[in-house]
């Protein structure tokens, strides 16, 4: 890590976490459940009403001006998507799962199926990415959850496990596009598509009855981390790398650590990776939405609480309440929001911006900061300081 041993720089940090009174600290909260949960309703209200005639979400809209722009590779309305489906999996309202089916069924419409298994095109490119392949996939999986899923659901999902698994390359993550008009694979890979696919089937393996897929799954799992994790951060200290395969890698071995696989090898991977991004890579210092980096911090969060690692459990609960409460207050029509947010259209409220003076509301932010206060709510950590 740019000079410093890794493993004397994690023992440094928590020797420090150790040494403040974190449970003290002012800065450490309080976030609320009521906090969460009103985040969680006003967000995925957004999500629902950002659905337009096509079945499709509005990519942006600038709140202050109305000007909205469209999204050109569809993994950000794939992302939106699995939120919307995986929300409404766990909510079980009937109003809102017919929202998300629209979404959800235009994608089923978009289905491009090959020899080596169902991918997914956006628009009329001729290019699919695996993010949008995975993330539709995800989203095919909590479908399933739920009553009375589209008949082509199930097959759509054993399409998109053929593909993923055949889209593996020989020397190490996955390959990122697939040229449809050429009807092969590129050789590009990318951090995001390493951990996007790694989610998506490790999320099969361990909590959908797919265990004939671990064993790949564990492998690559191991393999990934040493490409994206273990090698860039012995070359310099805050790889980009790092940072893009960040939640996608941690939420992949949160399951594996849930399944009881390796658990306590993930573990420490696990907290090893949301220490390096609180205090090398700065979550908090961020100036744009890093409610991402919360499926990665919750997660660890957990499993410090689990191995009884207090210090570490305080550091990074601390870390938790600071960011989502900062990231609650950006988001239109919470109880948080910040003064200049209060002249917001009501329409529109629920979206969260991606920067607290920019007045763009991103569906992949909001998508992301529900996803984050799932987790938040999940693991209790709202309840850590009381």
């Amino acid at each position: 890590m740019g000079g410093m041993n890794r493993r004397s720089f994690i023992g440094g940090t928590l020797a420090a976490a150790a040494a403040c009174s974190w449970r003290s600290a002012p800065s450490c909260g309080p976030l609320t459940e009521g906090d969460v949960d009103e985040g969680i309703r006003l967000a995925s209200q957004y999500l629902a009403s950002s659905v337009t005639i096509k079945d499709q979400f509005t990519y942006e809209v600038n709140w202050a001006t109305n000007k909205k722009q469209s999204d050109t590779d569809g993994v950000r309305q794939a992302g939106s998507t699995w939120g919307m489906v995986e929300h409404a999996a766990r909510v079980a309202d009937p109003a809102y799962t017919a929202i998300a089916d629209r979404v959800f069924l235009a994608w089923l419409g978009r289905r491009r199926l090959l020899t080596t298994g169902v991918t997914f095109s956006w628009s009329s490119t001729q290019l699919s990415r695996m993010g949008t392949t995975a993330l539709v996939g995800l989203a095919c999986a909590d479908r399933l959850r739920l009553p009375a899923p589209p008949p082509e659901t199930q097959g759509a999902l054993d399409g998109v496990v053929q593909f993923v698994r055949a889209s593996r390359h020989p020397e190490g993550g996955f390959r990122e596009m697939y040229d449809l008009a050429k009807d092969q694979a590129r050789p590009d890979r990318s951090p995001y598509a390493d951990g996007e696919a790694l989610l998506f089937l490790s999320t099969l393996a361990v909590h959908r009855g797919r265990t004939e897929l671990l064993p790949e799954v564990l492998a690559w799992a191991e393999e990934d981390w040493d490409r994206n994790v273990r090698a860039p951060l012995a070359a310099e200290a805050d790889p980009t790398t790092t940072k893009g395969y960040y939640q996608w890698g941690s939420m992949s071995w949160a399951n594996l650590i849930a399944g009881g696989h390796d658990a306590d090898k993930w573990g420490k991977r696990l907290t090893d990776l949301a220490t390096w991004m609180v205090d090398v890579h700065g979550t908090l210092g961020r100036t744009r939405n890093t409610a991402y980096a919360y499926e990665g911090i919750i997660p660890a969060y957990s499993e410090a609480k689990r191995r009884g690692e207090t210090a570490l459990a305080d550091h990074l609960a601390c870390t938790i309440h600071t960011g989502l409460a900062k990231l609650c207050s950006w988001q239109l029509g919470h109880s948080r929001q910040l003064e200049g947010l209060k002249g917001a259209p009501e329409k529109l409220q629920g979206g969260v911006q991606n920067h607290a003076e920019e007045p763009s509301l991103r569906i992949d932010v909001t998508q992301h900061q529900l996803h984050a206060l799932w987790l938040a709510k999940d693991s209790g950590v709202v309840h850590h300081f009381a």
